[in-house]
């Protein structure tokens, strides 16, 4: 909450994001988990946190991006002022580079909590089985995880169509194991 209250300058508990969430879950609201990742003094304990936050209040849709500064905002000027700006370059904030050189944290450290955020949320005992996976480098700078991924995680045409032809018990079954 600290990152949160003081450095996006937001007035907001956790606990009143666990009320909130808890509020529009009673009333039958889908709910949406935005998330950033890589705010200026971000700690991995900060990012760790806010999976923990995210467990457990377990948005339907559970989304994280990572920050890049807006020339023309305070947070722009914060980071420019502590010469926190590298030459990485981003398309978008789904990627999982981040543009700052900030004491608190590595862009590598920031890249590997994006990366998994969603299984660390949804299923942590997955997560925690393949993250070594992203610590062994193939073809330079992708990792072995990154070559997993680009086979299964991406492949949401196929997964969607295998899905399909799966009896339901089969379905559930495969909930229920994920979900440990």
């Amino acid at each position: 909450p600290w990152i949160r209250n003081n450095i996006l300058k937001k007035d907001v508990q956790d606990q009143e994001i666990v009320d909130a969430f808890r509020q529009c879950k009673e009333a039958g609201l889908l709910t949406f988990g935005f998330n950033m990742l890589g705010i200026p003094y971000e700690t991995e304990e900060s990012m760790r946190k806010t999976v923990e936050l995210n467990r457990q209040i377990l948005p339907d849709t559970v989304f994280c991006s990572v920050f890049n500064p807006f020339p023309g905002t305070d947070l722009y000027d914060l980071v420019m002022d502590k010469g926190w700006m590298s030459d990485r370059k981003v398309n978008s904030y789904f990627e999982h580079t981040t543009v700052l050189d900030q004491p608190s944290v590595d862009a590598a450290t920031v890249a590997h909590y994006h990366k998994f955020f969603r299984l660390m949320v949804r299923h942590p005992r997955v997560a925690a089985a393949l993250r070594p996976l992203d610590k062994v480098k193939i073809n330079g700078s992708a990792s072995l995880y990154d070559q997993f991924d680009g086979v299964f995680g991406q492949s949401s045409r196929w997964r969607k169509e295998v899905i399909k032809m799966m009896p339901q018990a089969t379905k559930d079954r495969i909930k229920q194991l994920l979900r440990w």
